[in-house]
């Protein structure tokens, strides 16, 4: 099934951002959960219909993306193809293939790959931070930008965006809320920036492209600052949905 944006449970995620919005959730979001934020310039959701079967993997990578996309050419590396156990219930349903993934990232305690899924491309993060699937039509826009704002793994006073660009992407800045710049790394097309939340937060990407000046919204929600994170457990919930058998019971 080729979508037109394969979000990762957006709607739902949406919701959430709307319930902290009106302060129900003032108690802390559950460390379980991740709470993250997207839309903006990006397309509306697609949902599933109720009771449809997740597609297989697809065997190739969308020829549009591996042309615009050097983190999706050339032969694989040692150590690209990601677990299947990292992939979340829409990289499922996307039908995302780890085995087809480049790693695009592998910072301290993390690693992001980006995997091919059908009509576009998802990343897979090893403890279930930078997951998120997009569009083709997005991906070569930009407007990938996801924000983090609870999740276990991520500091509770902090905020995190990450995203894709497609190659020729220059000068790549994050433009904050108090109108102060940084630059934005951009390593194997990939971006990750994070924020404390008393500081002034994340609020448009911006970049160069064939003499073009280019600026997507960081979808970091305006109440960020004021969202209350439960800490972390001491042992981190299972966060990948990847279908097998039942584990077997230890003695």
């Amino acid at each position: 099934m080729r979508l037109t944006d394969m979000r990762r449970s957006r709607d739902i995620k949406h919701r959430v951002v709307a319930i902290c919005a009106l302060g129900v959730l003032a108690a802390g979001i559950g460390t379980g959960e991740v709470l993250a934020s997207g839309g903006g310039d990006r397309a509306p959701d697609v949902a599933l219909p109720a009771g449809s079967v997740a597609p297989a993997p697809i065997a190739a990578a969308d020829p549009v993306l591996v042309q615009a996309f050097a983190a999706l050419r050339g032969p694989q590396r040692v150590g690209d193809a990601a677990p299947t156990s990292m992939e979340d219930n829409d990289a499922l349903t996307s039908g995302a293939n780890p085995e087809l993934a480049r790693r695009v990232s592998d910072a301290p305690g993390d690693v992001v790959y980006l995997a091919p899924a059908n009509g576009g491309a998802c990343t897979l993060s090893a403890i279930g931070l930078e997951s998120e699937c997009f569009s083709t039509a997005n991906m070569l826009a930009g407007a990938t930008a996801t924000a983090i704002i609870c999740a276990p793994g991520l500091p509770t006073d902090q905020v995190e965006v990450f995203g894709v660009l497609p190659d020729g992407a220059g000068n790549v800045n994050i433009t904050r809320a108090d109108g102060s710049s940084v630059t934005l790394p951009v390593v194997n097309n990939y971006y990750e920036y994070t924020a404390r939340k008393d500081a002034p937060l994340p609020s448009r990407i911006g970049w160069e492209q064939s003499t073009t000046h280019h600026e997507v919204d960081s979808n970091v929600p305006a109440d960020a600052s004021s969202t209350k994170c439960a800490a972390e457990p001491a042992t981190p919930p299972s966060l990948y949905l990847h279908p097998g058998p039942a584990p077997v019971a230890g003695p």
